[in-house]
């Protein structure tokens, strides 16, 4: 990846308004599938829709080999359905048919525009969280950071939560590209932390230090960078 891009690449939660209007209707509620012309041919594109616990519709992306990149900035006006793909620097606007069945649209970058239909072909596949080890209580809670690359500071907060099933579910929110959550893998060995974000291949190795704090080294592509997660 290269350094001037988001470090948490396939990142969050993609929020229609008005949000509960929309749960109830189930308009844009479903799976969906359409493709792109790219570069180098056609590009296949999932987009999974739901309606979470708060009545809001939340979604994820998929192409080729890579799932579950998260949508922002997503926004409904009157038909048409616009959202934004972070991790790619794209956007995307299109308008949803009158029978609910297709939102015709493009996806848009710094290269252009990629004209593209996504037709619902069911209910949305929904990815069940990612689970870990359970950790000790000095770990479990929220932690905060601030990952800089190439001048610029991008704030985390580093989520651990244990589970009734003796398990854990872990998440990085980077606050800075539109506070989405991105679902991470967490192991703990004594006083050292690995965490693993498994969309984009990026490792967090830290140790809990005697002033509490978390620090170590986060790696992407080869390249590493300092950070340190306070409670």
């Amino acid at each position: 990846m290269r350094r001037n891009a988001s470090i948490f690449v396939f990142a969050a939660i993609l929020v229609f308004s008005p949000r509960w209007l929309a749960a109830q209707q189930g308009e844009p509620a479903g799976h969906w599938e359409g493709s792109f012309s790219g570069p180098n041919g056609r590009v296949a594109v999932q987009v999974d829709l739901s309606v979470n616990t708060q009545g809001a519709l939340v979604g994820m992306l998929a192409t080729g080999e890579v799932q579950g990149v998260p949508l922002s900035q997503v926004a409904v006006d009157g038909r048409i359905v616009r959202f934004e793909i972070p991790s790619a620097s794209a956007r995307f606007s299109g308008t949803l048919a009158d029978d609910n069945q297709s939102i015709a649209g493009e996806f848009i970058n710094q290269a252009g525009a990629a004209p593209s239909v996504l037709t619902r072909t069911g209910d949305a596949q929904v990815a069940a969280p990612l689970k870990s080890a359970h950790v000790g209580s000095e770990l479990e809670g929220n932690w905060t950071g601030i990952l800089e690359v190439d001048g610029r500071k991008k704030r985390l907060v580093l989520k651990m939560i244990n589970q009734p099933d003796g398990t854990s579910v872990g998440t990085i929110v980077s606050v800075d590209d539109g506070s989405v959550e991105l679902p991470v893998t967490v192991a703990q060995n004594g006083r050292n932390l690995t965490v693993e974000v498994k969309l984009n291949g990026g490792v967090y190795v830290s140790s809990l230090t005697d002033t509490n704090e978390l620090a170590g080294t986060y790696t992407e592509s080869g390249i590493q960078f300092p950070l340190t997660f306070h409670r």
